[in-house]
Protein backbone atom coordinates (compact mmCIF):
# COMPACT_ATOMS: atom_id res chain seq x y z
CA UNK A 1 0.00 0.00 0.00
CA UNK A 2 2.59 2.55 0.66
CA UNK A 3 4.17 2.19 -2.93
CA UNK A 4 0.94 2.85 -4.25
CA UNK A 5 0.19 5.43 -2.19
CA UNK A 6 3.55 7.15 -2.44
CA UNK A 7 2.89 7.62 -6.34
CA UNK A 8 -0.11 9.04 -5.70
CA UNK A 9 2.29 11.91 -3.38
CA UNK A 10 4.67 11.93 -6.20
CA UNK A 11 7.52 10.19 -4.16
CA UNK A 12 10.12 8.08 -5.21
CA UNK A 13 12.24 5.16 -4.01
CA UNK A 14 15.44 6.26 -5.81
CA UNK A 15 16.44 9.38 -8.39
CA UNK A 16 18.48 9.18 -11.44
CA UNK A 17 21.65 8.63 -9.69
CA UNK A 18 20.01 5.84 -7.30
CA UNK A 19 20.54 8.01 -4.28
CA UNK A 20 17.60 6.71 -1.89
CA UNK A 21 14.94 9.49 -1.64
CA UNK A 22 12.93 7.95 1.82
CA UNK A 23 13.86 11.99 3.63
CA UNK A 24 11.98 13.66 1.13
CA UNK A 25 8.99 15.62 1.45
CA UNK A 26 6.90 13.31 -0.47
CA UNK A 27 7.86 10.52 1.43
CA UNK A 28 6.82 12.34 4.74
CA UNK A 29 3.64 13.15 2.90
CA UNK A 30 3.27 9.61 2.29
CA UNK A 31 3.92 8.25 5.52
CA UNK A 32 1.97 11.24 7.55
CA UNK A 33 -1.05 10.31 5.36
CA UNK A 34 -0.90 6.04 5.90
CA UNK A 35 -0.01 6.78 9.53
CA UNK A 36 -2.82 8.96 10.19
CA UNK A 37 -4.88 7.00 8.17
CA UNK A 38 -4.62 3.65 10.14
CA UNK A 39 -4.64 5.59 13.21
CA UNK A 40 -7.88 7.32 12.55
CA UNK A 41 -9.59 4.60 10.57
CA UNK A 42 -7.62 1.70 10.84
CA UNK A 43 -8.90 -0.93 12.77
CA UNK A 44 -7.84 -2.27 16.07
CA UNK A 45 -4.18 -3.83 15.79
CA UNK A 46 -3.41 -3.00 12.09
CA UNK A 47 0.35 -2.77 12.46
CA UNK A 48 0.08 -6.43 13.24
CA UNK A 49 -2.57 -7.54 10.06
CA UNK A 50 -1.58 -9.06 7.22
CA UNK A 51 -3.11 -10.09 4.26
CA UNK A 52 -5.44 -13.14 5.81
CA UNK A 53 -6.29 -11.11 8.82
CA UNK A 54 -7.69 -8.07 6.59
CA UNK A 55 -9.43 -10.23 4.13
CA UNK A 56 -11.36 -11.76 7.38
CA UNK A 57 -12.16 -8.33 8.88
CA UNK A 58 -13.25 -7.30 5.26
CA UNK A 59 -15.19 -10.09 4.54
CA UNK A 60 -17.22 -9.64 7.92
CA UNK A 61 -18.19 -6.09 7.19
CA UNK A 62 -15.36 -5.07 10.21
CA UNK A 63 -13.56 -3.27 7.57
CA UNK A 64 -14.93 -0.45 5.54
CA UNK A 65 -11.99 -0.01 2.84
CA UNK A 66 -9.09 -2.37 1.93
CA UNK A 67 -6.25 -1.88 -0.29
CA UNK A 68 -4.56 -4.94 -1.34
CA UNK A 69 -3.65 -7.87 -4.22
CA UNK A 70 -6.21 -7.86 -6.68
CA UNK A 71 -6.37 -11.33 -5.95
CA UNK A 72 -8.42 -10.40 -3.18
CA UNK A 73 -11.57 -9.77 -5.65
CA UNK A 74 -12.43 -13.01 -5.76
CA UNK A 75 -12.36 -13.57 -1.75
CA UNK A 76 -14.45 -10.72 -1.01
CA UNK A 77 -17.02 -10.65 -3.70
CA UNK A 78 -17.68 -14.49 -3.09
CA UNK A 79 -20.81 -14.86 -1.26
CA UNK A 80 -20.03 -18.06 0.22
CA UNK A 81 -17.12 -16.67 2.17
CA UNK A 82 -18.28 -13.01 2.25
CA UNK A 83 -21.05 -10.85 4.50
CA UNK A 84 -20.24 -8.14 2.45
CA UNK A 85 -20.17 -9.60 -1.01
CA UNK A 86 -23.22 -8.07 -2.20
CA UNK A 87 -22.08 -4.48 -1.69
CA UNK A 88 -18.30 -4.76 -2.33
CA UNK A 89 -17.37 -2.08 -5.04
CA UNK A 90 -13.73 -0.99 -6.08
CA UNK A 91 -12.03 2.14 -6.83
CA UNK A 92 -8.87 4.02 -8.58
CA UNK A 93 -6.62 5.23 -5.85
CA UNK A 94 -7.28 8.89 -4.90
CA UNK A 95 -5.48 11.86 -6.92
CA UNK A 96 -3.62 14.17 -4.78
CA UNK A 97 -3.61 17.08 -6.90
CA UNK A 98 -0.46 15.64 -9.19
CA UNK A 99 -2.64 14.11 -11.70
CA UNK A 100 -1.39 10.41 -10.53
CA UNK A 101 -3.06 7.88 -8.68
CA UNK A 102 -1.19 5.22 -7.02
CA UNK A 103 -0.57 1.83 -8.90
CA UNK A 104 1.68 -1.27 -7.85
CA UNK A 105 5.13 -1.27 -8.67
CA UNK A 106 5.56 -4.88 -8.79
CA UNK A 107 4.54 -8.38 -9.52
CA UNK A 108 4.04 -11.37 -7.27
CA UNK A 109 6.39 -12.91 -9.04
CA UNK A 110 7.93 -13.07 -12.95
CA UNK A 111 10.16 -16.36 -13.66
CA UNK A 112 11.18 -18.01 -16.66
CA UNK A 113 10.67 -21.60 -17.00
CA UNK A 114 13.44 -24.16 -17.57
CA UNK A 115 12.81 -25.75 -20.87
CA UNK A 116 11.42 -22.71 -22.70
CA UNK A 117 12.78 -22.13 -26.29
CA UNK A 118 13.08 -18.31 -25.92
CA UNK A 119 15.28 -17.56 -22.65
CA UNK A 120 16.54 -14.22 -24.58
CA UNK A 121 13.44 -12.97 -25.48
CA UNK A 122 11.88 -14.15 -21.64
CA UNK A 123 14.99 -12.45 -20.04
CA UNK A 124 14.42 -9.15 -22.17
CA UNK A 125 10.67 -9.20 -21.38
CA UNK A 126 11.48 -9.36 -17.33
Amino acid sequence: FLTATSNAFGARWFDENWNPQFDSPQWKETLEFYVNLMNDAGPPGAANNGFNENLALFQQGKCGMWIDATVAASFVTNPDDSTVADSVGFALAPDTGLGKRGNWLWAWALAIPAGTQKEAEAKQFI
